[in-house]
């Protein structure tokens, strides 16, 4: 069912489980400090129980009833917030948070920059915890189609806010200590972004490293077990030397130029990404929801442009959590 943000509402503050839209992903929404709405929103995931939740708010102001922000945390959330970046913080023994972070005394928060689930947020005025809108092990929700094949009426319903602009999950960071910044999960905020929303600051000389393969896993969301797991087996070919060594016919998600398209065209069948990388990106998990409803025995991914721009960095990451390398 589509709801109106004032059905939402209604239904958070009842302690129902709403799906709402991200600029990243869609997220599966409820009350934070509400431990029986929260654990509904594990078994409808199938979400292990020792995987916290990201906490969404409207605004920083909102963020300070429940947590510390430090110094280099405030300047970085100035900076990119509302937008597709979480912060670990520090919170209270006694947080009504604590539902969300599995007892834990941080929590991770997010300041999404979609306008009606930032309506929705200062509406009910509530956190809202808002992990990937999926069953887990599947990819995330991008739009109201695929949520709707995956969750069903496992939930109240879904406020619509068209297709996610990005289509990847955020980054996740600690910025607690004003000397270091930790990337625990990539997003399309990455080291070069960071890099420079600090230089010619006083937070000129932090240290910004990538902890994302580190035991923080017990501890940011999302990480600790595997996901975005599409049904059919999918092998990623890293060039066309390769790509020419399956028969034809077989179904590739290619993602590059035009001109490179046609030349796969015309021997197997596409999905198509898009042509450059902030499409590819969006696109991704949308494309992993058609090649699983051609029910084909196996999927080979092909994307030659990929770079170390951050935006690429996160899409190999969720690359190399679904597919195998040929041989």
């Amino acid at each position: 069912m589509l709801l109106t943000i004032d059905q939402a509402v209604e239904f958070l503050r009842s302690g129902e489980v709403v799906v709402f839209p991200t600029e990243t992903v869609y997220g599966l929404g409820a009350v934070a400090s509400n431990l029986l709405a929260v654990e509904n929103v594990y078994k409808i995931k199938n979400r292990p129980r020792d995987n916290p939740l990201i906490c969404h708010f409207y605004d920083i102001k909102q963020i300070r009833k429940y947590a510390k922000i430090p110094e280099l945390t405030k300047f970085l959330m100035k900076k990119f917030c509302p937008g597709p970046i979480s912060f670990l913080l520090d919170i209270t023994t006694d947080s009504p948070l604590l539902p969300a972070t599995c007892g834990l005394p941080t929590m991770v928060a997010r300041i999404p920059s979609h306008p009606l689930t930032l309506e929705l947020l200062r509406k009910i005025d509530l956190p809202l915890v808002g992990p990937s809108a999926n069953t887990s092990g599947k990819f995330s929700g991008t739009d109201v189609e695929m949520i709707q094949q995956d969750l069903g009426n496992k939930i109240a319903g879904i406020l619509d806010g068209g297709k996610c602009q990005i289509g990847m999950e955020s980054t996740i960071i600690d910025a607690r200590d004003n000397n270091t910044i930790k990337i625990f999960r990539q997003g399309i905020i990455g080291k070069p972004e960071l890099a420079k929303a600090v230089q010619k600051t006083k937070f000129r000389h932090v240290q910004i490293l990538d902890n994302s393969s580190t035991q923080t896993k017990m501890v940011i969301p999302g990480s600790k077990y595997k996901h975005y797991a599409p049904i059919t087996p999918i092998i990623w070919v890293k060039s066309f030397i390769e790509l020419e060594q399956y028969k034809h016919g077989q179904t590739v998600i290619f993602g590059g130029s035009l001109s490179d398209l046609e030349k796969i065209k015309s021997i197997h069948n596409t999905i198509y990404l898009g042509e450059r990388i902030a499409e590819i990106a969006k696109n991704f998990y949308r494309c992993l929801f058609d090649l699983d409803q051609k029910k084909v025995t196996q999927g080979l991914l092909f994307i030659p442009i990929l770079d170390n721009s951050s935006i690429s960095l996160s899409l190999m990451d969720k690359i190399n959590k679904i597919v195998q390398l040929e041989n």
